[in-house]
């Protein structure tokens, strides 16, 4: 599924969504997604979210990381589920960090 129509998704059935931007090559990215993702405290926090993740070597992942400013991977986006974004971190995390930095929906 795109990732444009994935929020699209989650935003008509006013879930926040976490949109997650992430390039094949990038080694933090890979990081995040061994580490810090696989933490089942992470995986159980972020369940009211939306996820969804964005390739942005892709022409799709790369118009939406544009229409959000996302310059550097991987970057986490968070809507509200009225499509406002509010809040925008690049970089990796570990676990203890990201709970701590993301609030439960």
């Amino acid at each position: 599924m795109e990732p444009a129509v994935a929020v699209e998704q989650a935003l008509r059935l006013r879930r926040p969504v976490l949109l997650l931007f992430t390039t094949p090559g990038c080694a933090l990215c890979r990081r995040l997604e061994q580490e810090t993702l696989a933490d089942p405290r992470v995986r159980a926090h972020l369940r009211g979210y939306a996820l969804v993740r964005v390739d942005a070597s892709l022409a799709a992942g790369k118009a939406l990381a544009r229409e959000h400013g996302v310059e550097a991977y991987p970057t986490w986006v968070r809507l509200a589920p009225t499509g406002q974004r509010l809040a925008i971190h690049a970089g990796h995390d570990a676990p203890e960090v990201l709970l701590r930095r993301l609030p439960r929906p």
